[in-house]
């Protein structure tokens, strides 16, 4: 999971704090992991690419990918849009 914007820290601290949660031993096993970022102060650009470039470790290869917006601000919708699509164009 991968917070970017306003108050992105807290996104990810929420998720760890779900995920810690889902075993009171917390003992999960390694393929329920869940790998928490938070990106302030970054372009979409960069957010994007980190996205796509460094999500896969170990035996991890993701192939889909879900981007979730919360808000209604049209124009950082539509860059968001744009950049994943020039970063999944195949170069």
């Amino acid at each position: 999971m991968l917070a970017w914007g306003i108050n992105a820290t807290s996104w990810d601290d929420s998720v760890d704090i779900a995920f810690i949660e889902t075993d009171p031993d917390f003992n999960p096993p390694d393929d329920r992991h869940v790998m928490t970022t938070w990106h302030d102060n970054e372009t979409i650009h960069d957010v994007v690419w980190f996205a796509l470039m460094n999500t896969n470790f170990d035996s991890h290869d993701f192939q889909h990918y879900l981007a979730l917006m919360i808000g209604t601000d049209r124009n950082i919708e539509s860059e968001l849009i744009t950049t994943i699509q020039k970063q999944l164009v195949p170069r």
